[in-house]
């Protein structure tokens, strides 16, 4: 996988956790594309783009930068998601997020960036697992933290995926 995986689709949202959409973070049925920053023929950045006038406000000028060189493993497919979000993506999404942050070695595969939520930076990250549903598609996984650890903006915390069309 290289960091190309990123550019060569649009990115639909099938699952967000009720606080992502609570906080106007993201939700079910948004799109969204990369646009890559190449400096000396490297990707540097990533420019998060909806179309006009759908880009909620906390996306706004939001820039990923890639990070890590190992694909996170998945050992078996996952079920198409163009049948409705199965209860399987939503222990998958607990398992991931928990897994990711115990990982402190930094070296999954990931595009890390900076929201502004309610006055305060919080990180996003997306992961995404090439062919990893069953029926051959890409799985990508957005996982959204605060960057203190206070309890009133802990509760903003929360994870989101879908399916590249």
């Amino acid at each position: 996988m290289t960091q190309s995986c990123w550019t060569r689709k649009t990115l639909v949202v099938a699952g967000a956790t009720d606080l992502m959409i609570q906080f106007g973070i993201i939700e079910p049925g948004h799109e969204f594309w990369l646009e890559p920053l190449d400096v000396a023929g490297s990707t540097v950045l990533y420019t998060v783009c909806f179309e006009p006038k759908k880009m909620p406000q906390h996306w706004t000028n939001v820039r990923l930068v890639p990070v890590g060189s190992t694909p996170y493993p998945i050992t078996t497919p996952l079920p198409n998601l163009q049948k409705p979000p199965q209860k399987s993506y939503s222990d998958l999404c607990e398992s991931i997020d928990e897994a990711l942050l115990e990982d402190n070695t930094g070296a999954y595969m990931r595009l890390d960036g900076i929201l502004t939520v309610v006055g305060k930076p919080h990180v996003v990250r997306l992961f995404i697992f090439d062919g990893s549903q069953d029926n051959g598609r890409d799985w990508v996984f957005m996982q959204v933290r605060t960057t203190d650890d206070d309890s009133a903006s802990a509760r903003q915390n929360g994870t989101a995926h879908g399916d590249p069309k």
